[in-house]
């Protein structure tokens, strides 16, 4: 169950999806990131729903684990190509 901040967050902002199994966005708006997660349960058990804030770097983290994600944000975020990222980040 998603609270009203996160649904706010989701149609004003630009979110991209990024969890195969429930549901994960990060979403930008105002220059900040966000991560909503939402389980599916509806009951709020395994999450409250609220969003959390996150850096430009944790929202990177999050969405460099998968490429399909990484490429949507690097459209709507303007970020690098992931491999630019990856040799700026793997040491």
């Amino acid at each position: 169950m998603l609270s009203t901040k996160s649904k706010f967050l989701l149609n004003k902002g630009i979110a991209i999806w990024n969890y195969p199994n429930g549901s994960r966005w990060v979403v930008k708006y105002k220059d900040k990131y966000y991560q909503i997660t939402d389980d599916g349960t509806g009951n709020g058990f395994y999450s409250k729903g609220e969003p959390h804030q996150l850096s430009e770097n944790e929202a990177k983290e999050i969405l460099s684990i998968d490429e399909k994600s990484w490429n949507e944000a690097v459209s709507k975020f303007g970020w690098e190509p992931i491999e630019e990222y990856f040799e700026k980040t793997i040491k």
